[in-house]
């Protein structure tokens, strides 16, 4: 078997004079992974010096990269689900704290529904949904970790502004002292302005 070449990352304790140091990063190309020598463990390797660089600017990102530094086992956010990744996910603290079940404005400006009893919840063809966007919307409310995906034109900032004013709409419910605060996070500046712009359109009396 000939010479391999893909490009490697190694996170390891680097020992230099006898001293231990912290977990760095490395990079590395397979020089040789002889049949012979993968049955007995040895993959031989060769070191690299190399530049990398980011597709865009990278200051921006150092603030948000220096405290990602600072993350620890006890301290990482949603470490069941993105880790070990365990598929039962609880329920969010604003359902768990005192009454369990919690009501919902509709959205139509009538009636409420309660959260916790998915089988009263309006049906999808009434909401002009289909059932997997209707099942979304309620496995976002429902539960404290949450993932929504689809290709363009799928709703998905919809059900975000949509979930975002639920959220607002109840705060007297879940945050009566209005100590919790909502994160907005998006790829880029102008995706972030477009879905702050929807949300104002229902908090222009705030």
């Amino acid at each position: 078997m000939g010479a391999f070449q893909a490009f490697t990352i190694w996170v390891i304790p680097l020992l230099v004079k006898g001293q231990l140091y912290k977990p760095c990063m490395l990079f590395a190309t397979v020089a040789n992974c002889k049949v012979e020598y993968l049955k007995s463990g040895r993959l031989d390797i060769r070191f690299l010096d190399i530049m990398v660089e980011s597709p865009s600017y990278f200051e921006p990102y150092r603030p948000v990269l220096e405290q990602l530094k600072n993350i620890t086992p006890d301290n990482f956010p949603f470490r069941e689900y993105l880790v070990p990744c365990y598929s039962n996910v609880k329920s969010p603290q604003y359902l768990r704290i005192g009454i369990l079940e919690r009501h919902l404005q509709d959205g139509r400006g009538g009636g409420v529904v309660s959260i916790c009893d998915l089988l009263l919840w309006r049906k999808a063809d009434e909401v002009n949904r289909n059932d997997s966007q209707l099942e979304a919307l309620k496995d976002a409310l429902t539960k404290e970790f949450s993932v929504i995906q689809g290709p363009p034109g799928t709703a998905k900032t919809y059900f975000g502004l949509k979930i975002v004013r639920a959220l607002l709409d109840n705060r007297h419910e879940c945050d009566a002292e209005k100590k919790s605060a909502i994160l907005m996070v998006c790829y880029t500046n102008h995706a972030l302005d477009q879905f702050l712009e929807g949300v104002l359109k229902f908090q222009q009396q705030e």
